[in-house]
Order: structure tokens, then C-alpha cells, then sequence
């Protein structure tokens, strides 16, 4: 006792006296007027404190002051800018919170443990350590050495985050610093991507993508694709009023592949694998992963070996498995996106929609072009490029001499021209220092496109190629001393659609479509055939003939009406996978003219397994083809019989006995 009242007087006495010596001083200060303001750091004396305007104090009543927290409230402001305060501080800061341990310890609460006992929390000090926040991933260091290598460092960084930042922004997000060139095995229905990298932020309606992702098919009949692409994404959806919403979608990103679309018959007997090719019939491309969808008579199947086929994208490779036996009737087709990296490819896209209770419209806006000063996999010559930009659209003529003239070299195969069975400049491997000066690239076109034939003979220490002449005007090789330039490419799509509510149950729909599609961007030749133009119109209608809207006789009926110029080329295939086939004119080249696709159809129905329907359709295309396509189709259900009858095309029979069979 004795001694806290010892340590008490002394403390009472050094506080006094550094009270002493700080309230020897008079802070005097000019401050600016406003609502309220902390004045000081430490406490002010109240005995001190005074509010001068000028030399004239002001009166107490117009201001309030907490003397502890240093706080000055107005309640009358002055007229002036700013006022003088005088005042003398304490040596602490009495509104200051001072204690020895955290007072929120003692708001938890403790089951099965000692309250008695203090522990600390370990708090640890990460830049996601958010409430409700997901974080997975892994961090590696690694060194090599060896005998005929330098020391090295590597690091690896994997990072999957998904959670709230705060009360209004989520995010997810998969990071990685590596660089993996493999693609997962197309063997199962569903693919893990080993190099997708993305952030993905979203608050309310707003969401914001950075990194890979994919681009997918609008509300739009003419506008259709599926892209891989890596770069940003925004989307906005706003509730105007009355149940009215505008949601617009923007992205620019780097495309990663370009689409193709293969159509072949099947082999007898033969489940694969079937090779699968480029645009411009490159045989040796890469597919993307998850980007293809193969149809066999028109039905879509399942990837996997437990279902219809397995992919090797590498490969460029499709095998059917034996759910799906192939026959020389098979009819394939296999839509994808290729790895094309001649040039640097960039996309840029807009969607906006607009609804209300009876009325859609959308606009959208395609882009993807070709960068022609930036090749990535083909170095262009002044010349080469003076050669494309006098070929306008011809690109199957972009076939450039691929052949130098250099000094002799003993270690590599090089060719002699010559004049030789009526034929000029035919190139034939020489040894001759005087003559083999020549270095020839040769370009396989496929049998019978070409003069020159692979050598069967060991001629020297590499490919030979060897002339082999022409028979009555048939080609009898295979390659040519030629190489084939690949045009920098550029597609626009631009499509505005409007769908309103005619009444309770009827509908009207139409879109009209604008195209540009330039195949060579090094010339500016035949531009005015790049452009084509669509439209759609669409009626629909449902009536309730008997009974209730549930379980009466209803009667479907619809009418459409399309229009396609003949210089419009759509992104892919928006049309029934087999509507050539449909109209029979799969594998038969037709003339380019204008299209006029016309159909009505009825469907008369209580339930899908009670049904009768009837459809008319024209096709059209100028002078040169005219069809008409009718058919009848009609299903039901009773017990145990089943009858079915249809009229139509196989893939649509197929379709209906799949559907009754599930």
C-alpha cells in the first residue's frame, strides 16, 4: 500500500511537472471555418481556449467544444473565411482508448473451454484474408544443375480465388505464371482446361471478365459462333422502369482459333480416326479443346469413350466409338475452331438487347480481323505482298514460285533448270557446281494438282523431288514448286432483330443482317462483292381449339420467310445441320445467286406424344434451282402401342423415334 501511494505521488508529480513545463506555451493558430474540425493532437486546457475574430473573442454560445477530443462544432458560423483560436494543451490526449488486452475477447462466446484463460488469437496478415472468401493453389521453387547446364531458379505460381471482396463485389479468378502447351484429352464428355486463366468481378447486375473466356451465340438468327478468346468482357443489365431492362454486352480480345466446318461420309467398318482439315486444306492443324461439335446425320453427339466419339486435338483426329457404327452411308460433319496463327487476330464485339413486356430488340455487333502487318508464321516479301494486292478475291491463285537462286553448297539439295520434253523450267537435283544453283520449296496440292513426285531412289541425303510430265493433259504429281500465301482475312457481321407480342399467344419476329467479309486485306480489288445482306420475318400461333390450355387440343402454326443475297457469308452455319441434304443438293455445286427460303407449318397436338404436324417449304435460288419440300409426321401414344408414322427427311425420322424412345 505503502508503495502504490509512493508511485502515485511521484507519478502526480512528473505529470505536473511536464504539465508545467508544456502549458508554459500558448498555441495561437489560424484555422478555416467549417462544419467542425479536430483542432490539436493532445487535450486543450478549457481555462485557455479562446476563439478570436481579429482581436474581438467570440461568444461560446455560437460554437461547442469537446475539450478531450479537441473537437469544434459550429452552431452559428462566422461571417469571415477562417478565425484565430488560442489555447494551452494537456500533455495526453484524454479521449484516447488505453487498455492491456482487446474488450472484443470478451464478447465471444466460449463453449467447453476455460474462460479463464487468455489466449491470443493468430491473425494472419494476407491480402485475401476476407469472411467468406475461397483461396486454393500452390507456389514451387525449384533449382537445376547439371554437367553441361548453368544453374537455374525455377518458380511456379497456381491460384484459384472465388468469394466477396466486400458486401457488392464478388470475384473468381484462376492465375497461373506457367505456360502449359498441352490440351486435355478429348475422352470424356467433360474437359478440364489446364490454360485458362481469367478474373472475374461482378457487382449486382455489372460483370467484368479479364483473361480467357468464351463468346457464345446471341439471341440472333443470323449471328452464330462459339469463340475461345482471351481478353476483357463487360456486361451491364439496367432495370429502366416498368418492367423495362437494357443489358449490353462489350468484348475485345485476341481470338485463338479460326472456325471451320468438315463435311465427308464414313468408311465401311471404319470407326477412325478421320482426319480433320483446315480452311484452306491444311492437313496438319491443331483443334481447340471443347470447340468442336460433330453431327452424324444430322444428330448432335456426346463426346467420351462411354458415348459417341473421342477427340485427339492435337492430332486434328475424330474416333467414333462402337455406340455409333460407321458405314459408307454415314454422313459426317464436324464443326471446330483451328489453332491459325499466320497473322495477329483481334475481336471485337457488341451485344444490346432491350425488353419490355411485349417487345425484344437486339443489336449486334461482329468483328474479327487479320492483322496484315503483324504475321506471325509467314514473313512476307515486298514483292509477295505486290502479288496478293493485284489478286483481289482469288485467293486459290495465291500460289507464289518458291524458288531462290543461291551459290552452290555441297550440304544441301539444290536443283538445275532446265527445258526438257517440251516443258520450261523444270527443276531436276544436280551436283554440278555449275549448274545446281537453285533452292526449291515444293507445296503438296494433293494427287494429280502437280508436276513433281517424292524420289523412291537414295539420291542424296534428304527429300528428292522429282518432274514428272503430264498424259493427255493430266497432272500425274503430287507437289509443286510453288508455295501458297494465306491472305490476312477480315469478317464483320452486323444484325438488328425486333420480336413483339401480337397477343396473348402469337408472335412476330424479324431481323435483318449486314455482312463484310474481305478475303484479302492486301488489296483493295472486288471490295463492292464483299457485302451481302439478310433478313428473316417470322409469324407464330398458338390456339387452344378444346379444352383447356393444359391438356386440350391445341393447334400450332407458323410462318417464316428468309432472304439471302449471294454475297452474304454468314460466321458459321446457322441454318439445320442437313439442310442441304434436306433439299438435295449436298455435294452438287450450285451457282452463287440469290436465296428465298419460304415455310409454313401446322402442328395439331394435345402432349409430344400425341401429335400431327404438316410443313410446306420452297427454296429458291434464281433460275438455277427450285424446290419444294412437304412433310407429314405424326406420333401417338396409347398404353403399350405405339404408332408412328412420318414423311420427311431421315435425319428428322431419327430425331422423332429418338425423342418417343427416351
Amino acid at each position: 500500500m505503502i508503495r502504490k501511494s509512493i508511485f502515485g505521488f511521484v507519478l502526480f508529480i512528473s505529470t505536473s511537472s511536464l504539465y508545467a513545463q508544456t502549458n508554459l506555451f500558448t498555441t495561437f493558430k489560424k484555422i478555416h471555418v467549417q462544419d467542425s474540425i479536430y483542432l490539436d493532437s493532445l487535450s486543450i486546457n478549457p481555462n485557455t481556449f479562446k476563439i478570436l475574430n481579429g482581436i474581438n473573442p467570440i461568444s461560446s454560445l455560437n460554437y461547442s467544444i469537446n475539450f478531450a477530443s479537441t473537437l469544434l462544432v459550429w452552431k452559428v458560423k462566422p461571417n469571415q473565411d477562417s478565425v484565430w483560436v488560442q489555447y494551452k494543451t494537456l500533455p495526453i490526449l484524454l479521449s484516447k482508448k488505453i487498455y492491456h488486452k482487446d474488450p472484443k475477447i470478451i464478447e465471444e462466446v466460449i463453449v467447453g473451454k476455460n474462460p479463464f484463460i487468455y489466449k491470443i488469437n493468430n491473425n494472419e496478415n494476407s491480402i485475401f484474408d476476407f469472411e467468406g472468401f475461397n483461396k486454393s493453389g500452390s507456389i514451387s521453387r525449384g533449382i537445376s544443375f547439371g554437367n553441361n547446364q548453368n544453374l537455374g531458379v525455377n518458380s511456379n505460381l497456381v491460384l484459384q480465388l472465388s468469394g466477396k471482396l466486400n458486401n457488392e463485389i464478388e470475384i473468381i479468378a484462376a492465375i497461373s505464371d506457367e505456360n502449359i502447351p498441352i490440351q486435355p484429352d478429348g475422352n470424356t464428355q467433360q474437359l478440364n482446361d489446364f490454360d485458362k486463366v481469367f478474373i472475374q468481378l461482378k457487382r449486382k447486375e455489372s460483370t467484368l471478365i479479364a483473361g480467357d473466356y468464351e463468346l457464345r451465340r446471341p439471341d440472333s438468327y443470323f449471328t452464330n459462333y462459339f469463340k475461345r478468346t482471351q481478353g476483357i468482357l463487360v456486361n451491364n443489365k439496367v432495370e429502366l422502369k416498368n418492367k423495362q431492362f437494357l443489358e449490353t454486352t462489350f468484348s475485345a480480345a485476341v481470338a485463338k482459333g479460326r472456325s471451320a466446318r468438315n463435311l465427308f461420309d464414313g468408311l465401311e467398318g471404319n470407326q477412325g480416326p478421320y482426319r480433320l482439315r483446315g480452311n484452306n486444306g491444311e492437313q496438319f492443324i491443331i483443334v481447340i479443346s471443347g470447340t468442336e461439335r460433330v453431327f452424324i446425320d444430322g444428330i448432335p453427339l456426346l463426346r467420351g469413350q462411354d458415348n459417341d466419339y473421342v477427340m485427339d486435338y492435337n492430332s486434328a483426329e475424330v474416333t467414333f466409338t462402337s455406340k455409333r457404327l460407321i458405314t459408307r452411308n454415314t454422313r459426317i460433319v464436324v464443326e471446330f475452331e483451328y489453332s491459325d496463327r499466320i497473322y495477329a487476330r483481334s475481336l471485337y464485339n457488341l451485344n444490346q438487347n432491350y425488353q419490355s413486356e411485349k417487345l425484344k430488340i437486339g443489336f449486334n455487333y461482329y468483328s474479327e480481323q487479320d492483322n496484315q502487318n503483324k504475321p506471325l508464321l509467314q514473313n512476307l516479301s515486298n514483292n509477295q505482298k505486290t502479288f496478293l494486292a493485284g489478286l483481289g478475291n482469288q485467293i486459290n491463285q495465291a500460289v507464289f514460285p518458291n524458288v531462290d537462286s543461291i551459290a552452290f553448297n555441297p550440304n544441301e539439295i539444290l536443283y538445275k533448270r532446265i527445258d526438257t520434253l517440251g516443258f520450261t523450267n523444270v527443276y531436276v537435283y544436280s551436283i554440278n557446281p555449275a549448274l545446281a544453283k537453285y533452292r526449291v520449296g515444293f507445296t503438296f496440292g494433293g494427287p494429280n494438282t502437280g508436276n513433281y513426285r517424292i524420289s523412291n531412289t537414295s539420291e542424296a541425303n534428304g527429300r528428292v523431288y522429282v518432274f514428272v510430265p503430264p498424259i493427255n493433259g493430266v497432272l500425274q504429281g503430287d507437289y509443286s514448286p510453288v508455295s501458297l500465301l494465306i491472305t490476312p482475312k477480315q469478317q464483320q457481321l452486323i444484325t438488328l432483330n425486333a420480336n413483339y407480342k401480337l397477343g396473348k399467344k402469337s408472335n412476330a419476329f424479324a431481323e435483318l443482317a449486314y455482312a463484310n467479309n474481305d478475303a484479302n486485306l492486301f488489296s483493295d480489288l472486288q471490295n463492292e462483292q464483299n457485302k451481302g445482306l439478310a433478313y428473316k420475318f417470322i409469324i407464330d400461333d398458338l390456339r387452344t381449339l378444346k379444352g383447356n390450355d393444359t391438356t386440350g387440343l391445341k393447334l400450332a402454326s407458323k410462318f417464316s420467310l428468309e432472304y439471302v443475297n449471294k454475297q452474304f457469308k454468314p460466321l458459321e452455319r446457322y441454318r439445320p445441320v442437313e439442310f442441304d441434304r434436306d433439299f438435295n443438293f449436298r455435294g452438287v455445286s450450285l451457282a452463287v445467286a440469290d436465296e428465298y427460303w419460304s415455310t409454313i407449318n401446322f402442328k395439331l397436338f394435345k402432349n409430344d406424344i400425341k401429335q400431327l404436324s404438316y410443313s410446306l417449304s420452297n427454296l429458291n435460288r434464281g433460275s438455277t434451282y427450285n424446290a419444294l419440300q412437304q412433310s407429314l409426321s405424326t406420333n401417338y401414344l396409347r398404353s403399350a402401342i405405339v404408332f408412328l408414322g412420318f414423311v420427311g427427311t431421315s435425319a428428322q425420322r431419327k430425331q422423332a423415334i429418338q425423342i418417343l424412345a427416351e
